[in-house]
Order: structure tokens, then C-alpha cells, then sequence
């Protein structure tokens, strides 16, 4: 990495007596290693016998160097799918506890950090990352979701479809939700109201009518006919290939296309995927 590091300070290439000297390392052991990054196409080396960047050497550096939380890297990208879609992004973590609000990014810029406002681990909510745990935590999360045998099973199936498509999206027959996130005054609004209920007992079994409300996603969001797009949802993943986070884009969306579900369902896999490889992740 350190002689990555010389290589991107002198954009027009360095010798190899250049970067051992500037390193202060043998001739040799500096030869081995650039004839390494050659190899894997990470520099290149001139007819002039000159070392420069190849082609895999910028994403690597930036892979390096930004070894942040997911947060930071998303502050990087996420505002970016926001402005590319029109529709304001989120960025939730997925823990024991619940899922948390982390923050959120407006297509005109604006940005506002939610603090701690907890939904519950109970089923459907935070479903793109569940798919990828234990079955103990599966089945917990199922069980806090109250739901009956025949959504039990729908949820299954869609765990499996989640692993397979890395993304899934909300049909919405309640745009109570999408509501709450179109503007920052709009947030800030629903925010002070589930700041309020949160101590209260009934907050879980509240959103978990909702979600019935709005429909578990499932086969009508891949299907021909035009729908209502609440949000789509990809995860975000961790070190050892489990997801933490997800990446929620709130389409608010009436009689959309499939081309445009399936378009826009791309852009937030795609962005959760560079937050997940950026931050150090590892996509299962």
C-alpha cells in the first residue's frame, strides 16, 4: 500500500530505483512487489521502464481508504441516488434492539441525521438484512411480527427471493409512510410524533398494522401490470457478509411501470452495494 501511495502522488510514474529509495527498501523486495501489482493489473509499468497506476488501482485506493462506517460512506453516496431519482434516500441499521433511522438525504441537497428512533425487530420490517441471518434470529423476528401461518410462509419465500435479487420493494396501499419523508418539515413532523409514542407499548403492534396495511412485497413487484411503489430496500453488508444496514429509497410512486421498478430497484442495489464495498463490507 505504501508504494500505492507513491504511485498516486506522482500521477507520471516512478522508477523502481525511485520508489525503493523513496521507502527505504531493497531493490529487490520493491521489484517483488511491483512485478505482484503488475500482475494483478494494479500498476503498469512503461517501455521507459516507468511504474504508474493501472486499471484496478483507483477503486483499490479508495476501497483503502475509506475503511469508514457505513454512515460515512453513504454521506458520499447516498445524497447522489437522491438527487439521480428525485425521491429522498434513508439509511437504517439493522440491530437486536430494532431498526434505527440513521439518516436522510432530499433530492435538493438537504440532509437531516434522524437520531434514535427505533422500529421494531419484528417481521417485515428490515427484511433485506434479516434474509441474511441466523435461523434462531429468523425465527424470533417472525415471531415478534405476530404473523399467521400463511404470511409466515410468504415471508420465507421472500427471504429467499431477497438473498437471490439483493433488493425488494414496498407496493404501497398506504402512503402514510412515503409521506413522512418528503420533505424535511414533513419528517421533522412524524419524527416528533414517533418520538412520543416510542415509550408507549402499543408503538410496535402500531407499525406492525401498518405494514399489514401496505402489503408485505412479494410477486407484484416483478409482475407486468403497473403498481404503487412505496420504497425499494437493499442491504448493506458488513465484514463477515451479513448485513447491518439498508439503503431505502421512498418512491412514493403511483401506477409505476415494471421498467421503472426494476430501473430504479438497480440504482439502489448498485448504491448499496458501493457503500457495502467502500466501508469494508463483504457482499455475501
Amino acid at each position: 500500500m505504501h508504494v500505492l501511495r507513491r504511485l498516486s502522488a506522482n500521477p507520471e510514474g516512478l522508477t523502481l530505483t525511485e520508489i525503493s529509495s523513496d521507502l527505504g527498501i531493497a531493490q529487490a523486495t520493491c521489484s517483488s512487489i511491483l512485478t505482484e501489482l503488475v500482475s494483478a493489473r494494479v500498476v503498469e509499468r512503461s517501455p521507459d521502464k516507468r511504474y504508474s497506476f493501472g486499471s484496478a488501482a483507483l477503486s483499490l485506493l479508495d476501497a483503502v481508504a475509506d475503511q469508514a462506517t457505513p454512515v460515512d460512506v453513504a454521506a458520499r453516496v447516498l445524497p447522489s441516488l437522491s438527487s439521480r431519482t428525485n425521491m429522498p434516500t434513508v439509511l437504517t441499521r439493522v440491530a437486536p434492539e430494532g431498526i434505527e433511522l440513521l439518516e436522510v438525504w432530499w433530492p435538493d441537497g438537504r440532509s437531516r441525521s434522524v437520531g434514535r428512533i427505533m422500529l421494531p425487530f419484528a417481521a417485515p420490517y428490515g427484511l433485506s438484512a434479516v434474509a441474511w441471518m441466523s435461523r434462531s434470529r429468523v425465527a424470533s423476528w417472525l415471531e415478534a411480527g405476530q404473523a399467521d401461518d400463511a404470511a409466515t410462509a410468504d415471508l420465507r419465500r421472500l427471504l429467499r427471493t431477497v438473498r437471490r435479487d439483493r433488493v425488494f420493494g414496498w407496493t404501497a396501499r398506504d402512503a402514510r409512510l412515503t409521506g413522512a419523508f418528503a420533505t424535511p418539515e414533513r419528517l421533522d413532523d412524524w419524527l416528533t410524533v414517533l418520538a412520543r409514542r416510542s415509550s408507549e407499548l402499543e408503538l410496535p403492534a402500531a407499525l406492525l398494522r401498518h405494514a399489514r396495511v401496505a402489503g408485505i412485497p412479494g410477486p407484484d413487484f416483478k409482475s407486468s401490470r403497473r403498481i404503487d411503489v412505496e420504497a425499494i430496500v437493499a442491504p448493506v453488508f458488513g465484514c463477515r457478509g451479513v448485513p447491518h444496514h439498508q439503503v431505502e429509497l421512498f418512491c412514493g410512486m403511483s401506477d409505476a411501470t415494471r421498467a421503472r421498478r426494476m430501473h430504479l430497484a438497480d440504482l439502489v442495489r448498485d448504491a448499496a452495494r458501493e457503500v457495502t464495498l467502500r466501508s469494508g463490507g463483504t457482499p455475501a
